[in-house]
């Protein structure tokens, strides 16, 4: 059975969220909000969302159109490729991913935002669900757990 959008698949073990915001993106090169993990940890949980890593017009960063608020690990960064693109990359697995790519990360999704965070989560990235995301998969991982469904 193939899902779309943010989609879970149970396993389990431990992670919290947090966050630090930056600015919608705008031509003139502004980077989008980042919310990371106040908690420095190599534990997550472990269900799977998969969809693509999706900016939208507040300049939060979601699993998908319409998908989940992320909350990355402490030490993820977003920055701007030579290419122009935005991407971030994951303080856990040190995957790098652009915005409109597929990819596949673990962790856990809830209703309620989280507390343990940096910053506080901005108004316009606070509609939702949430994603607490743990290790971006590798494309060749994301491939094979695809293909398995």
């Amino acid at each position: 059975m193939k899902q779309s959008g943010w989609s879970g698949m149970l396993v389990a073990s431990v992670m919290l969220g947090s966050c630090s915001p930056g600015a919608a993106v705008t031509d003139d090169g502004d980077l989008p909000v980042l919310v990371r993990s106040s908690i420095r940890t190599n534990a997550s949980l472990q269900a799977l969302a998969q969809g693509t890593l999706h900016l939208d017009r507040a300049g939060c960063l979601r699993i998908g159109e319409g998908g989940p608020f992320v909350i990355w690990p402490y030490d993820s960064r977003v920055s701007r490729t030579a290419e122009g693109l935005v991407q971030v990359t994951d303080g856990l697995s040190g995957q790098a991913i652009d915005v409109g790519q597929e990819f596949a990360v673990a962790g856990a999704g809830v209703d309620v935002p989280p507390t343990e965070l940096r910053e506080p989560i901005p108004p316009a990235c606070a509609t939702g669900r949430f994603w607490l995301a743990g290790p971006v998969m590798s494309e060749a991982d994301r491939l094979a757990v695809t293909n398995r469904r």
